[in-house]
């Protein structure tokens, strides 16, 4: 009996052991989506926005981020137009139309930031706030930024450059 006993846990302990070398799951999906978010990434460090506020054009450098990433599946369809108001003197603010992914931090623009607010307001900034947003963007050359932004509304349309 003993012997039957000690065969039948033998037998046991090979077949788990089997068992779990077989049933080992490999996890390629993670291995994809890793591949995926490194050519995202790439893709992104290739593009520029271009930034037509009425009448002056400017570059800008885009962020690598949810919202960056959702925005260039918008733009890949066509541009965006938005009409932005002007709020206290230092920012241009226009609703997106739609709600975009945000990962929204305490920060300090500067300058030619270009931000995400509420997960639906674009921001252009041609001075300085502390706020939480999800940052877009930074003009290049903010030279004629002040100039084309003349404390009034104004029209600005969204282009992706490859």
């Amino acid at each position: 009996m003993k012997k039957i006993f000690f065969l039948l846990l033998i037998a046991i302990f090979l077949l788990s052991a089997c068992n779990h070398s077989f049933n080992k799951k490999v996890d390629t999906n993670s291995n994809n989506n890793s591949e995926e978010k490194i050519e995202m990434n790439k893709k992104i460090d290739n593009l520029k926005l271009n930034v037509k506020i009425d009448n002056f054009n400017f570059t800008a450098k885009l962020e690598n981020n949810v919202a960056v990433r959702d925005l260039i599946n918008l733009l890949k369809e066509k541009p965006i137009i938005i009409d932005m108001q002007d709020y206290s003197g230092f920012e241009k603010v226009g609703s997106l139309g739609q709600s975009i992914a945000s990962d929204d931090k305490k920060i300090t623009s500067q300058k030619g930031d270009i931000f995400l607010y509420n997960s639906r307001d674009i921001v252009i900034f041609y001075g300085t706030n502390t706020w939480n947003y999800t940052k877009i963007a930074s003009i290049d050359d903010v030279g004629d930024l002040e100039k084309a932004m003349n404390n009034k509304n104004v029209r600005v349309e969204f282009l992706l450059i490859k």
